[in-house]
């Protein structure tokens, strides 16, 4: 299922199998799209999907929960122990410090933490920050169980796959 919000449209396709959903991601990540929500019960496919298309790809993957912390990396043994109040400072620092050029963040079951005035301060500056590392296309995914309220903020910025 995708939507594109925006404040005046909402786009909607249904019965999306695996690869469309495969084409669909790569398509907006190619579009430059900075934030694609994606909204599944199934996480550990969804992993599996994005890692396929790291790989195939040449992109650095990482992904992130609350009770694992960052993992991932060119190595993809790198596990860091990042909580909430730190993870979006971890993305910048990867997005702009490292030499990684290309790269997918998965984030999990963040979208409660939104209601934080300075968690979503700070999620609202990423595609800016992405879009000044031109010569990279690094887009940060958010996977959820189901699609939640967007933070009017946001919705510019964000693709719901």
């Amino acid at each position: 299922m995708t939507m594109r919000l925006t404040a005046k449209k909402l786009i909607l396709r249904v019965d999306m199998n695996r690869k469309d959903f495969e084409k669909e991601i790569k398509i907006h990540i190619e579009a430059r799209y900075p934030i694609l929500w994606l909204t599944s019960f199934e996480e550990r496919r969804v992993e599996k999907i994005l890692e396929g298309l790291a790989k195939t790809a040449e992109y650095t993957y990482w992904n992130w929960s609350v009770s694992r912390g960052l993992c991932g990396g060119v190595d993809k043994k790198k596990r860091e122990q990042v909580g909430r109040e730190k993870i979006l400072k971890a993305v910048e620092d990867r997005i702009v410090k490292s030499d990684e050029e290309n790269t997918f963040f998965l984030l999990k079951d963040i979208a409660s933490y939104f209601q934080s005035h300075e968690f979503l301060r700070r999620f609202r500056d990423l595609p800016a920050i992405i879009d000044e590392q031109k010569r990279s296309l690094n887009t940060i995914c958010i996977l959820s169980p189901t699609l939640g309220a967007i933070p009017p903020e946001l919705e510019e910025d964000i693709v719901v796959i």
